[in-house]
């Protein structure tokens, strides 16, 4: 992943919502609810973070799509066949639909688990887990690079993931090893994201969290 140029500043924001209206796709705004109104015709989003199409990285990848940007995501590795398969058997198409009648079309969908920065750094008992088989490149660093390759720069970058291994523990039973891998693969992948792959995204949006400022481009 690579930032289209131009921005004098990079731009921080977070969604109020997961609709965006804008005319490149014959939509319909209605001012009284919330929303961005924008035009995104030419512009390319990186979405990190969708595994089917119900959650948050969903809904704002089709948003984007409406309002005219072009579609890549990075799909968790253990979701990923399941996903690629429901996409191309149509069992999405309903929740893909636009007002207009049209469809949010997906340009590139890549394996991604955002817990780890490098090939290096993924442990053998990852490597070698069936549900990872088949799916090399799939670190942060290495969908950066892929998609860098097929799509140059891109102008939105949209981190909406989040993960733990004790997940589905009330807070006061997670163990400390437990706290810290949610927060790495929840918080510190969206840095990792922009450390090695967008140096200065144009529109940058964190789902759950909010982002912190980043520096002038």
């Amino acid at each position: 992943m690579r930032c289209a140029t131009g921005a004098p500043r990079a731009s921080v924001a977070r969604l109020p919502s997961t609709r965006i209206c804008a005319a490149p796709r014959s939509v319909t705004c209605n001012a009284a609810s919330p929303g961005l109104a924008v035009d995104l015709r030419g512009k390319k989003a990186f979405i990190a973070g969708v595994a089917d199409d119900q959650g948050f990285g969903w809904a704002i990848a089709k948003s984007l799509y409406q309002a005219g940007a072009e579609i890549s995501l990075g799909v968790w590795v253990p979701a990923l066949n399941i996903f690629e398969t429901s996409y191309r058997r149509g069992k999405f198409d309903e929740s893909r639909k636009l007002p207009d009648g049209s469809f949010m079309e997906i340009k590139h969908i890549y394996p991604m688990d955002a817990v780890f920065d490098t090939p290096a750094d993924v442990p053998d008992e990852v490597s070698s887990n069936k549900r990872y088989a088949g799916n090399a490149g799939f670190t942060v660093s290495e969908v950066a690079d892929k998609a860098a390759k097929d799509s140059g720069s891109f102008d939105v970058l949209v981190h909406s993931l989040a993960n733990g291994p004790e997940v589905m523990k009330p807070l006061l039973e997670t163990s400390r090893k437990g706290y810290l891998a949610a927060s790495s693969a929840s918080a510190f992948s969206m840095v990792s994201m922009v450390q090695v792959g967008v140096t200065c995204p144009c529109l940058l949006v964190c789902m759950p969290l909010d982002c912190w400022s980043l520096p002038p481009c």
